[in-house]
């Protein structure tokens, strides 16, 4: 749904950071890895993502994670691609 988001960087935790675009705040679960390239908070930032919908079992998951280059996220695909592994 989104390629990728871009914007500044309203907060960042341990595992998500928050982008602000547009005036909507975006949580985004992240590596450490990429959380610590992106920069800090109030610098401008853009991660490629992906989401994650389920539904079922009366639990409704919406997530988005994001990674700092084109290659982190293709190779989050392939990992999540692998039956029994993703």
């Amino acid at each position: 749904m989104f390629y990728y988001i871009s914007g500044k960087i309203a907060l960042k935790t341990e595992g998500f950071a928050v982008i602000d675009c547009g005036g909507a705040g975006y949580k985004i679960y992240t590596s450490r890895e990429t959380l610590t390239s992106i920069g800090q908070e109030g610098e401008s930032a853009k991660l490629y993502t992906y989401l994650n919908f389920k539904t079922g079992a009366g639990t409704d998951v919406f997530d988005l994670y994001g990674f700092s280059t084109l290659e982190e996220l293709h190779l989050f695909e392939m990992i999540i691609g692998v039956s029994r592994i993703g």
